[in-house]
């Protein structure tokens, strides 16, 4: 941990380090909108380059980053009903269909019921042809609200950072995937590399995330954006590891947030990931975010493809 404050471009960090060749942009600038004139329910995007991931496609906007569009755009078109007291995401379901281009976008927000405690939104994210790439269903409420039953739950162990975790760096895959430099991560030790460890399981992972933005803190859309920010748990099982991405491509199908609290500007959060299955070129993850305390903040059912890259031949039958 003794290096934790460098950001993940410093040499002593990433020593591979390979600079983009392009101006990055920051978290809060990259999922801005803007109301498109006459219309109440539409606002314009842009989806820059090192928010993008690389695929057969060309470049398309990252998973997570769709959904931090979603709930930063839908919290803001719900400024309108401020007097239902519901200025939270508190639910949100996700269906990438297709990918979402790099550069312009559209997000068009429709209410499907306004409700005295909570309220539900359709939102899409569409190309500049106007085709939909990405739909989503999102549920307002209040994060803060307190009453209603409760039934006390014992908090999470958690892997201490110091003691039982190493920093996870990888300036190949920084490179290819510039939202993975997004955070500081740290994994347990003792695997055969930095993806998995046996005290944890080869099917599972713990990583501690923290923002590489030192001037940023985690907010609701911060946590849409992490639940995708994951080295995907197949890699696991690969001989070469984080390298295996220029042999699959692993686009997510679905993605389903369940939002428990706020934030509360903690530093660190726990990634606690486990892979249930892999079959027939699909696999799931169930994800959850718990805070430095142990106390759950958010859950997530995570489903993806695996797809050999083209040009990749494999055995009949076989997914890995």
């Amino acid at each position: 941990m003794a290096n934790a404050h460098l950001p993940n471009s410093h040499p002593d960090v990433t020593p591979h380090w390979k600079p983009l060749g392009y101006e990055t942009t920051t978290f809060s600038k990259a999922i801005s909108t803007t109301s498109l004139r006459g219309s109440d329910n539409s606002f314009s995007a842009f989806v820059p380059k090192d928010w993008c991931s690389p695929s057969y496609f060309g470049l398309h906007a990252h998973g997570g980053y769709c959904a931090a569009l979603i709930i930063s755009t839908s919290q803001k078109y719900f400024k309108k009903y401020a007097k239902k007291n519901q200025p939270d995401t508190i639910h949100l379901q996700i269906q990438y269909m297709d990918p979402l281009p790099q550069g312009l976008a559209t997000i068009v927000i429709n209410d499907l019921k306004i409700g005295s405690k909570h309220s539900v939104l359709q939102v899409e994210l569409r190309d500049p042809k106007g085709q939909i790439c990405v739909i989503a269903l999102v549920t307002q409420g209040n994060l803060s609200a307190s009453g209603g039953h409760r039934i006390e739950i014992p908090a999470f162990n958690v892997p201490d950072r110091v003691k039982d975790c190493q920093r996870w760096v990888d300036g190949f895959f920084y490179h290819l995937s510039p939202t993975s430099s997004k955070c500081r991560t740290y994994t347990v030790k003792g695997g055969p590399n930095p993806l998995w460890s046996p005290s944890v399981g080869q099917n599972a992972r713990d990583m501690w995330m923290k923002l590489d933005d030192d001037d940023d803190s985690f907010t609701t859309a911060h946590l849409g954006f992490i639940f995708d920010l994951l080295p995907p748990m197949v890699l696991n099982y690969e001989k070469r590891g984080l390298q295996a991405v220029m042999k699959w491509a692993t686009p997510t199908m679905c993605l389903n947030i369940d939002f428990k609290s706020e934030c509360k500007g903690g530093e660190w959060l726990l990634q606690r990931t486990v892979m249930n299955e892999c079959s027939n070129g699909r696999f799931d993850m169930d994800v959850k975010i718990i805070n430095e305390s142990g106390r759950l903040i958010a859950t997530a059912t995570h489903t993806t493809l695996i797809i050999p890259q083209p040009g990749r031949a494999t055995k009949a039958g076989s997914v890995l």
